[in-house]
């Protein structure tokens, strides 16, 4: 059995934590929509209150520069190859 790389393991994480990205976003758009559309009279119901909470989370930008910061770095060669 080939052994993959450590480049290529970091490229495939990469990828997937993009996907992961994508549909996190895809879902934080939805709840926005949701909460822009609450009636009135559900202002200041429970359900407005977690679709805020959603919506103020920091950890969508924090995953967002994370990535960016993952994929800027320059993954060593090895062996005398850098």
């Amino acid at each position: 059995m080939k052994k993959i790389s450590r480049a290529k393991r970091f490229d495939e994480a990469l990828t997937k934590l993009s996907q992961a990205y994508s549909e996190l976003a895809e879902l934080k758009d939805e709840y926005q929509e949701w909460r822009d559309t609450i009636p009135q009279n559900l202002e200041g119901s429970a359900t407005a209150e977690k679709l805020d909470e959603v919506l103020e989370c920091s950890a969508f930008d924090d995953i967002e520069n994370a990535q960016s910061e993952l994929e800027a770095i320059e993954l060593p060669k090895g062996f005398g190859r850098d």
